[in-house]
Parts: structure tokens; sequence; C-alpha cells
């Protein structure tokens, strides 16, 4: 019988990446309701995890588009985020979302054909500072979040599901004329 090598993960090496990907999971969605553990606890188990510092990759050819947003945190704190369909491309730490802050995230990063974002104009403003041709697209799930933010508690329940179902069908908008159909309905 042959000696193999015996690969052994250990229990803490485990639970650091069990503890990572929890946080990962609720940093990007903010799924506080699928924490379990308190929230406390969760806290104090991935505290370590804000130190991490992620490995920016890029294969070094321009992208068509990238997606930039801002994650804020509390208070003044804000991570604002630039990446591709693939790979983070660069990120910052600012107290606000502001145009010098996005011009300084933006700047390293070749000229897209779009920059995909929530609307903020600060996004709009930076990007168009730096690069003469882009064109700036809102994300429709920032589009769709925000309608349905505006929708009023004291609208009657029925109205509400009608307009938000309405405003759900807009992901399904994909030419000028689905565009058109949408907006008279």
């Amino acid at each position: 019988m042959q000696n193999l090598p015996r690969t052994v993960v250990k229990k803490e090496n485990r639970s650091r990446q069990n503890e990572l990907e929890s946080f990962i999971n609720w940093f990007s969605t903010k799924a506080a309701h699928r924490i379990r553990s308190s929230r406390n606890t969760f806290y104090r188990k991935t505290n370590w995890c804000w130190r991490v510092i992620p490995k920016i990759k890029s294969d070094g050819i321009p992208s068509d588009f990238i997606f930039v947003d801002a994650v804020h945190l509390s208070g003044d704190e804000y991570l604002l985020i630039v990446r591709n369909e693939e790979y983070v491309l660069n990120y910052r730490w600012a107290k606000s979302e502001n145009v010098d802050d996005y011009y300084e995230l933006l700047k390293a990063i070749d000229e897209p054909r779009f920059v995909i974002c929530d609307g903020h104009s600060a996004i709009s403003k930076a990007s168009l500072k730096l690069w003469k041709n882009v064109r700036i697209q809102r994300c429709i799930v920032h589009i769709i979040h925000n309608a349905e933010r505006k929708l009023g508690k004291r609208n009657p329940p029925h109205v509400n599901l009608i307009v938000k179902q309405h405003i759900k069908k807009l992901v399904l908008v994909d030419t000028v004329r689905k565009a058109e159909n949408w907006q008279k309905k």
C-alpha cells in the first residue's frame, strides 16, 4: 500500500472560511435575516473580515461595461466599488459619495463603453469628466427598488400591488418599442 499524503483542513481554518463567506454574503446583500446567530455574535466573529484587503483582478483588457456602486456602512463610512462582469477592478474608502472620490476610484480604469450605476449624480459627473465617449446606464435593480420605495404606505394595498407588478415587468423591457409600451401602460 502506497503512503498518500493526507490533507487535513483544520477546524479553525474552516471556521474562518465560513465566517468570511457569511460576511461577504451579508456585506454584498445586507442579508441580515440570513445570519444564523445573534447580530452581536455575528459582528464579533466577523470583525476581522473588515481588515481583509481584496485582491484586485483584471486581465488588462478594457471592459465594455463597468458597474459602479457604493455601500454605505454607517455614519460617514462608504465603500466605493467598481467592477466588470468578472472582477473587482478598484475600490476606495470614502467619507461620502462625491465626485472627487469617484474620480479617484475610476481614473485607473480604461474607458468603458457603458457605466452602469444607481443613478447617483457624482458617478455620472466623475465618469463624464474622465471619459468623453462613455454612456451612463441606470441599473435596473436600482430603478425597481427606488420606484417601489416611492410607493406610499397610505395607498390602498391593492393599488401598491398592481404598481409593483407593473414595475417588476420592467426587467422584460429590452427594446425601444417595449419601453414605449411599458410607459403607456
